[in-house]
């Protein structure tokens, strides 16, 4: 837009008049075409494509990293469980915050170690098998198991199975 100033002289008396001249005024678009819209809107979804499997493999990853981190914690108090039960003098039961353990070959059993290691925001627990549930939505091989062991010179036995994460 450009604006210029003309000063004109009318029946004797000096006036100054403003022009104003506007020119290609209606040739200029203003907004975006289809053809814009259609690019901006390919380049969102190209980056779409791109994003979206990368936030499914992080999705699998937590899944794998708290099955993981359930697996430690259920070893650790099994060992720690243990530990104690040997220095006790091995009982058949431990007490623990007002609640007793029953040991099984010096570990707790299925039912104590549920009590002891529970997670129920992320776990569905059952028998012996802690699955995982995405947003309450239990998944099906994709959990850790706990058995206490066989036999007095045996570990317990804890599974990760991660083929259905």
């Amino acid at each position: 837009m450009s604006q210029v100033t003309v000063s004109a002289q009318a029946i004797g008396e000096p006036c100054n008049v403003l022009v104003t001249v506007v020119t290609g005024l209606m040739s200029k678009q203003a907004g975006l075409t289809l053809v814009d819209v259609l690019v901006v809107v390919a380049v969102f979804c190209g980056l779409a494509a791109v994003a979206l499997p990368r936030f499914a493999l992080l999705d699998e990853a937590s899944r794998l990293d708290a099955l993981r981190n359930l697996a430690d914690e259920i070893r650790s108090t099994a060992e720690l469980s243990h530990s104690i039960w040997v220095s006790a003098g091995r009982p058949a039961q431990l007490s623990r915050d007002d609640m007793a353990l029953t040991m099984i070959n010096g570990y707790p059993s299925i039912d104590d170690m549920r009590e002891l290691v529970a997670h129920e925001a992320l776990f569905a627990i059952d028998a012996e098998q802690y699955r995982y549930a995405d947003r309450g939505h239990v998944i099906r091989d994709c959990y850790v198991m706990y058995r206490p062991p066989a036999h007095s010179l045996d570990g317990p036995d804890i599974q990760v199975v991660v083929t259905g994460c």
